[in-house]
């Protein structure tokens, strides 16, 4: 089975720097009760964060199909764990400490990247609710009466901000993803044109000026066919983003730049069975496995997208 890399960026405006949001991400460990469990293991290498994303199932008993080559005599036998096992699902990732940019280890019937993402928003959320109760009560105990409701909302704001997660695509997997958008509320680009000037003698920064247009939409739009022709008709084509939704009423959200004549179709596919067959390691040495350093060796190869 092949497991595929996906680039990703994550964007919000708080207090919350990615180093706590990460580290509470790790701390936080969800009720034993839930089904599904989620779980976080990662460290710190260099400029990034190498991580390993979690599905915990609630699962007693596995079937397995028993003489699969032979014809004649093919069966079904279920075979129950011991009650210390768990089945799981994992996902290895990357992200730059600084731009907020990375790669995600997706295979079939995994966690997608958009679960992998929802699951930050909803740990960013918990995070932030936790720090606004503990400066309120800092800040009643520091005060006489009440806190006013403004203090208390520029406090939350200042705290909470939006967390946006958008999926950045490769030139080559356009038409792929328009597929994935039942619905396109925005869709913006930018590209640069060449500006003809009398001040020839001053510095080339004057010569290039960038453009940018946005075009949003109110109700549900099927123009992912104009949306490809604009952007194969774009000349200098700097980059672009598409915010829908899909089939599920999902929040969906691509965005891509200039890749140059180099850009792959893709950020690189891995076999799953050699990643399982050659990491068997202790999770809090998760950078030190061949895989993480292969994905923060495929950030490295694209810095303009992913480190600047």
């Amino acid at each position: 089975m092949q497991a595929k890399t996906v680039g990703f960026k994550w964007e919000w405006k708080s207090v919350i720097s990615i180093d706590a949001l990460m580290e509470y991400a790790i701390a936080y460990k969800a009720p034993e009760e839930r089904k599904e469990r989620k779980l976080i293991f990662a460290e710190i290498f260099e400029d990034y964060w190498a991580g390993l994303f979690v599905s915990v199932r609630d699962q007693s008993k596995v079937a397995e199909l028993q003489n699969a080559n032979s014809m004649e005599k093919v069966g079904i036998i279920v075979r129950s764990f011991d009650d210390d096992v768990k089945p799981i699902e994992f996902n290895f990732f990357a992200i730059n400490r600084t731009t907020k940019m990375g790669v995600y280890l997706h295979y079939h019937r995994s966690a997608s990247l958009s679960q992998f993402s929802r699951y930050f928003l909803s740990i960013f959320h918990k995070y932030a609710d936790e720090m606004i109760k503990e400066k309120l009560e800092e800040m009643v105990s520091n005060s006489i009466g009440t806190i006013a409701k403004r203090k208390q909302k520029a406090l939350a704001k200042n705290i909470k901000g939006r967390f946006d997660f958008s999926q950045i695509i490769m030139p080559g997997e356009l038409d792929a993803v328009l597929q994935e958008f039942s619905e396109i509320g925005e869709f913006s680009f930018n590209y640069s044109e060449l500006v003809l000037s009398e001040r020839v003698f001053l510095p080339f920064k004057d010569t290039f000026n960038t453009i940018y247009h946005k075009v949003s939409f109110s109700k549900k739009s099927p123009i992912a066919d104009k949306i490809k022709a604009i952007l194969e008709s774009a000349k200098g084509l700097q980059g672009f983003r598409i915010v829908g939704k899909n089939e599920k009423g999902q929040k969906l959200s691509v965005v891509s730049r200039n890749y140059g004549l180099k850009a792959p179709r893709n950020f690189g596919e891995y076999d799953l069975n050699e990643i399982i067959n050659s990491n068997n390691f202790e999770v809090s040495m998760i950078a030190s496995t061949p895989i993480a350093k292969a994905l923060i060796s495929k950030c490295k190869d694209f810095p303009d997208l992913f480190e600047r």
